[in-house]
């Protein structure tokens, strides 16, 4: 918990007079470990006792009180420390009274907090929680496992249980009871999987925790990925977008009948692409629908990739332009709500799950252009977009303040993309 000095430490309850006239003040409060310690200043020419009291409450809610009479010598400091009555797994809180029932003074709370025994970490699985076919490297789960403290006969067994049968692993300790786990998993049966590693003290089991990851099948088309860093893979080789808004058969259709009406000779798909290419582009954000097979065909022989934005459209439809599409090699993406808020953010975050379920193989993704809901657009993305748009006078640097914002509340295997 975090070290109070005097001025922050705590308050009176009743009145000014009491801090006039109470000599003792408590300083440097910090939990550590499973005790409480503090110093408590006699500011008196003379010697005074009063009671040290410790009210506790658990991350379930049980509340302890404990107390005990303490001396401190006239003008002295003394140092205490007093065992707390918790050691249950989370975050509990501590507060410390002076003076007999009912208290004078009071300290600000503080949090202690109790790392589970055992805990799984797998970082390179953190996109969607899975193992991807076309991921570089050899397919494995990656895990670590670390344990609180050591006890004596200490042994983790590792379970990897789902359509297809894996070995159980002996887990040896290191000196920082940290242990890396690797499993082959190239050979599994596509479909859901349960890691489950056991911490037994002799024939006692102390802790378990479990995790479930996907082993997804291959892809029919495309297959793009993000690691925890927030890198895209397409087909497992890294992918720096750059792309462009507003390229799509809608757009070609409006610029012909505008060329018709100047006597120019009609833009057509070909024409657009080509210059999209020829500009260094590798993906576009195909506006206001779904484009059509054809369109995603002469994508793919520019190679370019395809965002088609979805919208505010019902679950059929979004069913209808997802089944129609993911197959396909061009698409990068589905781009959700743009600049989603209010209704069209709650919409977004409503059919994420439907996307993923629809589509493992690609991330849902969109711009959105207001900060405040950076945090939470996130929870219904796989690529956060932000578009801070410095212009008409904004600050270049408001990039930076855009691209700060959206990185706090990147959670790993998410990806950051910025709209300037």
């Amino acid at each position: 918990g975090p070290r109070r000095g005097a001025e922050d430490a705590g308050r009176f309850l009743n009145s000014s007079t009491d801090r006039d006239l109470f000599p003792i003040r408590a300083s440097r409060l910090a939990c550590r470990g499973s005790r409480l310690s503090l110093a408590l200043q006699n500011r008196s020419h003379d010697p005074v006792s009063t009671r040290l009291g410790l009210e506790m409450r658990s991350p379930s809610g049980e509340i302890r009180q404990l107390s005990r009479p303490v001396t401190i010598g006239a003008e002295a400091e003394q140092a205490f420390e007093m065992v707390l009555p918790f050691e249950e797994e989370g975050a509990s809180v501590v507060r410390v009274t002076l003076g007999d029932a009912p208290p004078l003074w009071i300290s600000s709370p503080l949090h202690h907090i109790v790392a589970p025994w055992l805990s799984i970490s797998h970082p390179g699985h953190a996109y969607r929680d899975g193992i991807f076919q076309t991921q570089p490297g050899p397919r494995r789960l990656e895990a670590v496992v670390a344990v609180r403290e050591p006890l004596a006969d200490m042994r983790l067994l590792a379970r990897f249980t789902g359509p297809s049968a894996v070995p159980d692993q002996v887990l040896e300790l290191n000196e920082r009871y940290q242990i890396p786990l690797s499993l082959a998993t190239g050979d599994l049966t596509p479909g859901p999987y349960t890691l489950t590693v056991r911490l037994l003290a002799g024939d006692r089991e102390v802790a378990r925790q479990s995790k479930t990851l996907t082993v997804y099948p291959p892809p029919r088309g495309s297959e793009v990925t993000l690691d925890a860093a927030g890198i895209t893979y397409v087909d497992g080789a890294p992918f720096l977008p750059l792309g462009l808004y507003h390229v799509s058969e809608a757009v070609v259709a409006h610029v012909s009948r505008e060329n018709a009406e100047l006597a120019l000779p009609p833009l057509t798909a070909d024409d657009m692409l080509t210059d999209v290419q020829s500009k260094g582009f590798n993906c576009f954000v195909n506006g206001w629908g779904m484009p059509t097979r054809a369109f995603l065909d002469l994508a793919h022989t520019h190679a370019l990739m395809a965002m088609p934005e979805i919208g505010r459209c019902t679950p059929e439809e979004i069913r209808t332009f997802v089944e129609r599409g993911r197959d396909h090699p061009s698409i990068l993406l589905w781009y959700s709500v743009d600049e989603a808020s209010g209704e069209g953010l709650k919409h977004a975050l409503e059919v994420y799950d439907l996307f993923r379920a629809l589509d493992p193989h690609h991330p849902v993704g969109s711009a959105v252009n207001n900060p405040a809901l950076f945090s939470e657009a996130s929870q219904g993305l796989d690529i956060l977009m932000p578009d801070p748009y410095p212009v008409g006078g904004a600050p270049i640097d408001m990039v930076t303040s855009y691209t700060t914002s959206a990185e706090s509340v990147r959670r790993p295997g998410q990806a950051l993309w910025i709209v300037p």
